[in-house]
């Protein structure tokens, strides 16, 4: 399972917080705030059993594409402009 930052989750413990941090390559570490006690606990990314909530930020696909003004990419008549360098 991929936990990424900002979701709340529930461990196989019992345990229920947000991540607040994940880092690590062949095994993943999460820090886990918990929301009975607030205290922040390092764990395996295997310890959690599963995903409560997961926020939906835009990103990748989703993102808006950046407009480049029509000056640099066409002329008047439709054509191409050319660039001197």
């Amino acid at each position: 399972m991929i936990v990424l930052k900002g979701d709340i989750v529930r461990t196989h413990d019992g345990l229920t917080g947000e991540v607040i941090d994940v880092w690590g390559k062949a095994r993943s570490f999460i820090k886990l705030k918990c929301a009975s006690s607030g205290m922040s606990i390092p764990m395996f990314e295997s310890e959690v059993s599963e995903i409560v909530e997961r926020s939906s930020k835009k990103g990748g696909k989703e993102r808006e594409k950046r407009k480049v003004p029509n000056s640099q990419t066409e002329a008047g008549n439709g054509m191409r402009q050319a660039v001197a360098f």
